[in-house]
């Protein structure tokens, strides 16, 4: 038989809320496992639990180190971890003296404080300043939920990797069990990684990094459209260099039929102030190429205007703010409850700019203004298919599990210690363009539904235009793809192939006779 005894007292995490409106309520608590006793079923019957002796107990150690700074816990603790596990054997407690001990790799950089901001899209750890962002600062995990991957770029020119990605999905993980014998069981992890979602290849979003009227243009100008015309050509980093323009389509465009823009763009002023808008935009591929040398890592690529020679993106940067910003849109449209005397000027004297915009159409008075041309560098992007066939995200996954036996310090040093392991790999060889090349063997069933546009599955269904009246302006809607999205299976990373494989197998064991 078996009885379970309960530590009411010693857990200082996972406090209950006071109401509403938050606070702690420290007499609403959790508990903790403190032992579990096993006895015989006689002696236990015939004794009661005061008095029946335990056969055997097995005995739980916690520490409140991991994730430090849970806001229902007690003196800024973490959560509850668990430490030690030792047996006992008739109430004799020299067991405590070699128990299995857990790690979780602590310290400062491995053991990050409790932050509801900090995670991505997938729920992993992530460190917001990692982000990219304009010169002033990385975006939020708000504005930029998605995976970090190899070769993004901060603002503090912090260059993600997979060691980086590795030790994000890594925290609080356990990472190593030490034995009674001494021997250490060792577990590194890494991050999953596929390269496609279902049947497409996965994509990721890469920053513009400036417009131009042709394909020699200079990058770093951020207006979308000038005196002069509309810059139609998009610079872009990317992450892996190419070569030619055969390896921007292999690497980059291939099977991409639209391209999908989330641009910031610089919307007017009015009493409500003024700043940057995140807006979608889907437009056709006309041409593409290298910008440079390779090794820079930079391409362009000429977009196809949705009317005239207008940039796309500049025709929906001036439709958003017609339809969901009226009071940028049209000054003094939105006086708000008390009309000042400056308001009921303004509004007067707006009449004369709003005939002008019925007559020529609100498009031209916008571009006349100069409104929607200016996009923010860093925080404006363009999805495109992930060049290695390796997009970060998922979860964790088990890079190598060893064991260390401990004979140096068992035998006093008269013998070497040995360790043993494995190590797992998640690649596989498919054939690109007629080479043969080593890619993820991962496959993502879906990708979250929180920074969905980055999933290839979104896709416009048929560009249309809609207009309510002669005089009224046109607009330019499209329905997106999929259909019955809630249908779709859940996300989540496989892979197809997964090779183990000793860590001594570079290691010569014996000689032949």
């Amino acid at each position: 038989m078996a009885t379970f005894i309960i530590d009411t007292a010693g857990r200082y995490d996972s406090y209950g809320v006071t109401g509403e409106n938050g606070g702690m309520d420290a007499s609403q608590r959790l508990y903790s496992l403190k032992q579990i006793n096993l006895y015989t079923k006689a002696d236990y019957l015939k004794n009661g639990p005061a008095n029946a002796k335990p056969v055997k107990t097995v005995n739980f150690e916690y520490t409140h180190e991991l994730c430090t700074n849970v806001p229902n816990s007690s003196g800024n603790a973490g959560k509850l971890t668990l430490k030690k596990i030792w047996f006992s054997y008739n109430k004799n407690d020299k067991g405590k003296q070699n128990p299995y001990i857990f790690d979780y790799n602590i310290s400062d950089t491995t053991n990050p404080s409790y932050n509801h901001k900090s995670y991505d899209r997938w729920g992993n750890y992530k460190d917001p300043s990692k982000n990219p962002g304009p010169t002033t600062g990385a975006m939020t995990n708000m504005d930029y939920p998605y995976a970090l991957q190899i070769g993004d770029v901060s603002p503090s020119n912090n260059q993600w990797d997979s060691a980086q990605a590795a030790k994000a999905v890594s925290f609080w993980n356990l990472s190593q069990i030490e034995l009674p014998s001494g021997g250490k069981i060792k577990v590194s992890y890494e991050s999953d990684d596929y390269a496609y979602v279902q049947n497409k290849r996965a994509m990721q979003f890469f920053s513009i990094i400036g417009f131009g009227n042709s394909s020699t243009a200079a990058t770093g100008n951020f207006n979308l459209y000038s005196v002069a015309g509309d810059n139609n050509y998009i610079f872009i980093k990317v992450t892996d260099p190419a070569a030619s323009k055969e390896e921007v389509l292999r690497k980059y465009l291939e099977g991409v039929s639209k391209l999908y823009f989330k641009v910031a763009v610089k919307m007017p002023n009015d009493k409500w102030g003024q700043g940057y808008e995140m807006v979608p935009c889907y437009a056709d591929i006309i041409s593409y190429g290298v910008i440079g040398n390779p090794g820079d890592k930079k391409i362009w690529i000429q977009v196809k205007p949705i009317k005239d020679n207008e940039n796309p993106i500049a025709t929906s940067a001036i439709q958003f703010l017609r339809l969901n910003l009226p009071s940028k849109a049209f000054p003094y449209s939105e006086p708000g409850d008390q009309l000042s005397v400056k308001s009921l000027m303004g509004m007067l004297a707006s009449v004369s700019p709003n005939l002008i915009q019925t007559l020529k159409g609100y498009e031209a008075y916008a571009r006349k203004k100069g409104l929607c041309k200016v996009v923010l560098a860093g925080q404006s992007f363009v999805r495109l298919n992930n060049p290695i066939y390796k997009k970060l995200g998922g979860g964790l996954r088990v890079k190598q599990v060893t064991i260390e036996d401990n004979w140096d310090v068992m035998t006093g040093a008269q013998m070497k210690k040995t360790t043993y392991g494995q190590q797992y790999d998640y690649t596989t060889t498919t054939m690109v363009n007629g080479v043969a090349t080593r890619i993820s063997s991962g496959v993502a069933t879906y990708e979250p539904s929180l920074g969905n546009d980055e999933n290839p599955f979104h896709i416009p269904f048929r560009l249309y235009t809609e207009s309510e009246g002669i005089r009224a302006p046109t607009n330019y809607m499209y329905a997106e793809e999929p259909f019955a999205e809630t249908f779709f299976p859940s996300p989540m990373v496989g892979y197809s192939k997964v090779a183990v494989q000793t860590i001594n197998k570079t290691k010569k064991i014996g000689s032949r006779l």
